[in-house]
């Protein structure tokens, strides 16, 4: 048996947002606040929402691999149990 570092590389975007709840004389004021992070107090959280993702490929111990399944399948070496029944 072998040991393989595998790293699926997906390219996503997504949307953060954050919310504050901020005391100003105004809407501007108060956005003017959090851009210049004067309302550490103010912060409630944020949230993440995946918009789309796109896979990008493989790799294995560190070089470029394209998946093909019909390799995949375990061949018996006549060492190993690859599984079966009893």
């Amino acid at each position: 048996m072998n040991r393989y570092e595998v790293v699926e590389k997906v390219r996503q975007v997504v949307i953060r947002e954050r919310r504050w709840v901020v005391d100003a004389i105004s809407e501007q004021d108060a956005i003017r606040e959090v851009k210049e992070r004067a309302v550490p107090r103010g912060y409630r959280g944020e949230r993440f929402a995946v918009i789309s993702s796109e896979h990008e490929g493989w790799s294995v111990n560190s070089q470029p691999v394209e998946y093909r399944p019909a390799e995949a399948v375990p061949v018996d070496d006549g060492i190993a149990d690859i599984g079966g029944g009893d």
